[in-house]
């Protein structure tokens, strides 16, 4: 009987999403059935999520500061009660330095709703922060993604066992920089993004803010309290117009998707990783290389 798949994802910037897409046409490719579904969709409708409909359950997410994003963890609190569900992790940095950090935090809080993981991947995709890569090395990256997932999707079929090894320093690193982060980011969305001359109050934003931190009333846009600092608002925005202040300025101009630039280029056509910023770390360039 063919496998039945609930792949579950949250993306900021649409790199994991990109990622997601991938996993799905494998998965899918390999005659199993895959309900794709945005983490943040479920969250915003109030629902739970229903997972007894498949036999695999799959979750991926970007890394913000060595960890999972707030909202996957509350997504997870929602989950229904599981009976050792088959289960599979797949995590998006923008360098895999430090294997992006622990993931037993997220593993436990999985297995206390009855999910068991089973496989962890880790797919990188290009940068929003700090170092840009050129687009050839975004392409060269999705080329070798696509490889990855390929064989991550086959291992999980064929039932083979690969989890993440989490030392201890690993797991209070990514504890440590995860919780300073989400801090952070609520004061990141409240006083240090702003919506300038250029908005044109289409509400895009507002609609598309995974924690409906944004409200456009009363000729203008305001930010709440409740940020992740995903960064979808500033590369969603059609017109630009959402300026990150502060720390922000380390966020990299021009913001563009990663869906974008390979639409730009040929995913078909081999790219050459060319000159890397020695600022990526040894396992990045590692990637790379496939």
């Amino acid at each position: 009987m063919a496998e039945s798949v609930g792949l579950y994802y949250f993306s900021g910037t649409g790199n994991t999403e990109l990622v997601a897409e991938l996993v799905r046409k494998e998965f899918e490719a390999a005659g199993a059935s895959v309900g794709l579904v945005r983490i943040d969709d479920v969250l915003l409708s109030g629902a739970a999520p229903d997972t007894s409909r498949y036999s695999i359950v799959g979750l991926g997410y970007p890394i913000h500061a060595f960890n999972a994003p707030r909202i996957v963890y509350d997504f997870v609190d929602k989950l229904p009660k599981a009976d050792g569900k088959k289960t599979f992790l797949f995590k998006c940095p923008g360098d895999p330095v430090m294997k992006a950090g622990s993931t037993s935090m997220l593993v436990g809080r999985l297995r206390g709703r009855g999910y068991v993981v089973s496989h962890e991947s880790l797919f990188a995709t290009p940068s929003n922060v700090a170092v840009r890569v050129g687009d050839d090395i975004v392409v060269r990256l999705y080329q070798v993604t696509e490889r990855k997932v390929r064989e991550a999707v086959s291992e999980i079929l064929s039932g083979e066992k690969r989890l993440q090894e989490n030392q201890f320093w690993l797991t209070a690193v990514s504890i440590l920089f995860s919780g300073g982060e989400t801090l952070g980011a609520r004061f990141f969305g409240r006083f240090h993004l702003r919506a300038g001359s250029a908005c044109t109050l289409c509400g895009k934003c507002a609609r598309e803010c995974p924690l409906g931190n944004i409200r456009v009333k009363g000729g203008k846009v305001s930010f709440g309290f409740n940020c992740i600092m995903c960064l979808r608002c500033i590369y969603g925005c059609p017109a630009k117009a959402i300026t990150p202040l502060g720390f922000g300025a380390l966020l990299l101009k021009p913001y563009r998707r990663t869906r974008d630039i390979l639409a730009e280029k040929d995913p078909g056509k081999m790219y050459r990783p060319g000159k890397i910023s020695r600022a990526f770390s040894s396992a990045f360039h590692k990637y790379l290389k496939g």
